[in-house]
């Protein structure tokens, strides 16, 4: 209801014209002018709190929602619904701990109230807080009894917990029941897939089928079941039957092209063949719907990691690890992704310890186990060339600074004897000035006029080269080679024949025995 303003009225002044001086006239208002605020009820924050939600802008929601709480007086339906609907939202956020103390209020107002009893207990497993979801559920089946949503809902707990026989229990309890409840047999089929038990899942996961068809038939508003065809193609997994898998997959995908299990799945059977392309796009459109998907972030981030981008697939698990500090797969896969791709070793170690602190024991088959010792030794040698890298640049520097002084004492040293030849040069040119000066070959100096001085080139002796003895090369005999004789007879011969050089003596004599015979 929309309630006006009062306004006041106009006052019209008119003025008063007479002689002398005209009197001033001021015209206050009788009463102050009071803005009306108009206080909404609670019903209205209520109703605009839904509607923010409808239209996505969930924080206003909340604000207004939690508003319309502070103005409800004894109306415990609406401060039920209130609390309720915030309940939801934060767990949209992942707000678990806030939607927990909204469900709890809720509770407290209505303690049967059903979808709150279901809803806390879901935020419970969220948390992994499987012990106290398990005692919610019972005290809620109490309240609730022979609860069908409420009983399949501790069966999932059970198993989660491993309490496999007591899921089972549970479950066949229901199933006498509500033999035709579909997820009941879809519980049952995930309890002896996770024992490994495939062929008796196999069965449960076809049952199922059958009974939802059934169901179909009598009511065709009953939409079917994606999740039936998504199990059946994790069991044809655990039997290695991949194509199979891959067909019940798609199946679930054409039935509802949002659902996450199954891109998961898809995603995951992409990465099993290497093919990271493939898995990366099944995450990413997981991821494009519910951002918050911790199984989608964890694998998007193997597969990039796959993909050689190891900075980006490392932002993703320490996202993954934010959130659960002790998950393993994640911490093996930094410490995998600091080794193997960055090159940081410290870091490679760090992760590897922290990975064998969180399993326990790590036995040798373990790979953890030779990826730590093979990074230490890396973290050692990367250390060691540290160290003698070190010392070969102070040696490299020493060296440097020995060269530099030399090179130093050479260039001080070469300008001393510059400066030294310089002053020499000097001293000789200056001397010559001085003396006097001394004619070259050919000159004669001027007369001095000096008694008895004569041309002292007159008379120096003709050249020695001109006394020379002729060459000895002409009184040298000639070659030896030539009186050789040429064989044996000819040597003997020669032998019989006196000396030229006795010949020579004795002819004076002979001349002379001649002539007196004569």
């Amino acid at each position: 209801m929309r309630m006006n303003h009062s306004i006041l009225p106009i006052v019209v002044v008119a003025a008063v014209f007479a002689t002398g001086c005209p009197e001033k006239v001021v015209v206050k208002p009788d009463t102050k002018i009071q803005k009306v605020i108009k206080i909404k009820p609670a019903e209205a924050y209520f109703n605009e709190g839904l509607a923010a939600i409808e239209a996505g802008k969930l924080e206003q929601g909340v604000a207004l929602l939690r508003k319309s709480l502070t103005h409800y007086k004894g109306n415990d339906g609406k401060l039920v619904d209130a609390h309720f609907n915030v309940g939801v939202i934060l767990m949209k956020q992942n707000d678990l701990n806030g939607a927990a103390t909204e469900y709890a209020e809720t509770l407290k107002i209505k303690p049967d109230h059903r979808q709150a009893l279901l809803n806390l207990g879901v935020v419970f497993r969220r948390q992994n807080k499987f012990d106290k979801a398990i005692a919610h559920y019972r005290e809620a089946l109490k309240t609730v009894p022979r609860d069908p949503q409420l009983m399949n809902n501790l069966i999932v707990v059970y198993r989660l917990n491993k309490e496999y026989n007591k899921a089972v229990k549970t479950g066949y309890k229901l199933l006498a029941r509500a033999p035709t409840n579909v997820e009941a047999y879809k519980n049952m089929t995930l309890i002896y897939y996770d024992q490994k038990e495939f062929k008796k899942a196999e069965l449960l996961a076809i049952n199922a089928g059958k009974m939802l068809e059934k169901l179909r038939k009598e009511d065709k508003s009953i939409p079917e079941d994606a999740g039936i065809y998504n199990n059946l193609g994790m069991i044809f997994i655990g039997q290695k039957r991949f194509r199979e898998a891959q067909s019940q997959f798609e199946k679930a995908l054409k039935i509802d092209p949002n659902y996450n299990e199954a891109l998961i799945n898809i995603a995951a059977m992409a990465h099993r063949f290497r093919d990271y392309q493939r898995a990366s796009k099944a995450y990413e459109q997981v991821l494009s719907k519910d951002r918050n998907n911790l199984i989608a972030i964890k694998g998007l981030a193997f597969a990039v990691f796959g993909l050689g981008d190891g900075k980006k697939s490392l932002e993703m698990f320490e996202k993954v690890l934010h959130r659960e500090p002790k998950d393993a797969q994640s911490i093996y896969a930094v410490g995998l992704i600091q080794d193997s791709l960055l090159r940081n070793y410290a870091k490679a170690v760090e992760y590897y310890k922290r990975y064998k602190k969180v399993v326990g024991k790590v036995s040798k088959s373990d790979p953890v186990h030779n990826r730590l010792q093979g990074a230490q030794a890396r973290l050692e040698m990367a250390r060691q060339m540290k160290v003698d890298q070190a010392e070969d640049d102070r040696k490299q520097q020493e060296e440097e600074k020995k060269k530099r002084k030399a090179r130093a004492a050479a260039a001080k040293k070469d300008t001393t004897k510059g400066k030294a030849g310089q002053q020499k040069l000097q001293e000789m040119l200056k001397a010559g000035e001085d003396a006097e000066p001394v004619p070259t070959e050919g000159e004669t100096l001027p007369d001095t006029g000096t008694e008895g001085s004569k041309d002292k080139a007159a008379d120096k002796p003709k050249d020695k080269a001109a006394d020379k003895p002729k060459d000895k090369a002409a009184d040298k005999p000639k070659d030896k080679a030539a009186d050789k004789p040429k064989d044996k007879a000819a040597k003997d011969k020669a032998a019989d024949k006196p000396k030229a050089e006795d010949t020579k003596k004795d002819a004076p004599a002979k001349a002379k025995e001649d002539k007196k015979a004569g």
